[in-house]
């Protein structure tokens, strides 16, 4: 192997990502320290120059970002984590007006469309948590965000009981990634010692948001006598909050950043070997199911061993 330059040292935060310094030894080949869970062939085909951050004041890790970034990010994450709360019961208090309007005589097929978003708002952490893994934080909101509108765009125009309880379903699904990964967010961003305001910021909207929902829906139903004005007031202030999103939210997880770095390195310098770490790692078979896997039985394995998360979830379920 002929000369290559060594590559950067990185921070030894291991909160958000493990980092592996990777050096070139001449006639030696590759040596990684520490050993990852890769084996030697592995790292050998796949371990280039593995890049890292620029030391612990890399002020593109989100955790040096500027103060004004910082809480830009949690703003809009705590709106969308507050919206979706709201849009769950915010139908709930229009049960009677979607019968009179569907012609419904029972006094079930009206709840429907609140238990059903209630159902993919719980279904949708089990596949989105995954996601913002493998593909980033910012794309699962974007992309989330706008479908929630676009769902209850549909929700406002649903010919009927059916179409508005799947609408109502997917809305749900869709709705459910600022609660889920917001505060994955906030620790990508901040450190335990400083997360506290910001996470207090961001835990209003998935604990009051139903409340607030509650009262914003009554009031709107008794201004204009349509149920289907709720819809178009969420959908309204969706896609507001998704317009907002695509120009001022940030991209903060950690191993998707270093995975950009290295490919924008790729592409300046020709060289194929820059790689991050969770790269080198992907390149793995099976590497991405075990991600899968492992995130969504997360929330299981929580629930049966931590008393805490077992006692809030018997509370909100009664």
């Amino acid at each position: 192997m002929g000369d290559t330059n060594p590559s950067c040292g990185g921070i030894t935060d291991t909160d958000d990502v493990s980092i592996t310094v990777v050096s070139h030894v001449p006639a030696l080949g590759l040596q990684t320290r520490p050993a990852t869970a890769l084996g030697l062939e592995d790292r050998r085909r796949l371990t280039g120059r593995q890049r890292t951050w620029e030391g612990p004041a890399d002020p593109q890790h989100p955790r040096n970002w500027t103060p004004v970034m910082k809480w830009r990010n949690v703003l809009l994450i705590s709106i969308q984590a507050t919206l979706s709360p709201m849009a769950s019961v915010i139908l709930a208090v229009s049960g009677q007006a979607v019968a009179d309007d569907f012609g419904l005589t029972d006094e079930y097929t009206p709840t429907l469309p609140t238990a059903l978003f209630v159902l993919g708002f719980g279904l949708g952490p089990l596949y989105l948590a995954p996601l913002s893994e493998l593909y980033g934080r910012r794309v699962i909101y974007l992309s989330c965000f706008a479908m929630f509108t676009i769902f209850n765009i549909c929700c406002a125009v649903s010919p009927n009981i059916a179409a508005l309880t799947v609408f109502r379903l997917l809305a749900g699904m869709a709705g459910s990634a600022g609660p889920s990964i917001g505060g994955g967010t906030i620790g990508d961003m901040f450190s335990p010692e400083t997360r506290g305001r910001a996470q207090a910021l961001y835990s209003f909207g998935p604990t009051g948001g139903s409340a607030i929902g509650g009262v914003i829906g009554g009031f709107i139903l008794r201004g204009t006598g349509s149920w289907r004005w709720l819809a178009w007031i969420m959908a309204i202030a969706a896609g507001l909050t998704s317009l907002a999103s695509v120009f001022f939210l940030h991209e903060t997880f950690a191993p998707f950043l270093l995975q950009q770095k290295a490919a924008s390195l790729r592409k300046s310098t020709g060289d194929m070997r820059y790689r991050s770490e969770s790269e080198t790692t992907a390149a793995v078979p099976g590497s991405s199911c075990r991600v899968v896997l492992r995130t969504m039985t997360r929330a299981a394995t929580m629930l049966f061993t931590s008393p805490v998360c077992a006692a809030m979830s018997i509370y909100m379920a009664v």
